[in-house]
């Protein structure tokens, strides 16, 4: 398609279209119905949770998530007195009246092959409607590389450096980027800059 060119109608209207813009997305996405049922998910919806997306469909977040709450009582997703501090199904709920919800911080105790993991999501949502059709789209940031630096992590205490998994010692700069993708630019804090270079600082 030359640059600068209005991508055309039937296009834009292809499903197959649709579902590769879909599975592109590197971060798991659900679409539910006005009932709160899982419709579709991508690619990465699907690896997120280790299930086939045909798992999914028609059922309710929480049995769709394998929410340790839904897991034993099937159909229950959104009526147990854990339901109302649910982030995902709150998220829906504010969705489909009409606000969008960004990057909320979710924790969810998920079951799979009977053994109870915790994750740490943010979760975004926003409505739209379809053929006449309220749906929610409904997307899930997985943070948890981010939540595990908040463990006591082994630092020196002259150099700073962090001690890893590997028992070795990193520059912290350097720990921080492999395990959350943070970049640093380096500077001077006006303490150490006056020390360093005073002949650039009046007494």
């Amino acid at each position: 398609m030359p640059k600068g060119t209005i991508m055309t109608p039937p296009l834009l209207n292809s499903n197959g279209y649709l579902r590769s813009v879909l599975d592109a997305i590197p971060s798991p996405v659900f679409v539910l119905d006005r009932e709160v049922r899982v419709v579709d998910a991508n690619l990465s919806a699907s690896q997120f949770l280790g299930n086939e997306p045909e798992f999914m469909l028609e059922k309710l977040p929480g049995e769709a998530l394998q929410c340790i709450h839904s897991r034993d009582l099937p159909g229950v997703c959104g009526t147990t007195k854990f339901c109302k501090d649910c982030m995902a199904r709150n998220s829906v709920n504010r969705a489909m009246a009409g606000q969008r919800v960004h990057r909320e911080k979710a924790i969810f105790q998920l079951v799979a092959s009977d053994k109870l993991s915790e994750t740490h999501v943010l979760v975004t949502a926003s409505s739209f409607t379809y053929e006449d059709s309220l749906f929610c789209l409904m997307i899930f940031e997985d943070v948890m590389s981010l939540t595990e630096l908040k463990d006591i992590l082994p630092i020196c205490a002259n150099c700073k450096k962090i001690r890893n998994d590997e028992n070795y010692w990193e520059p912290f700069d350097s720990y921080l980027n492999k395990r959350s993708g943070i970049r640093f630019t380096h500077t001077l804090c006006p303490e150490c800059a006056k020390k360093l270079y005073p002949d650039f600082f009046e007494p």
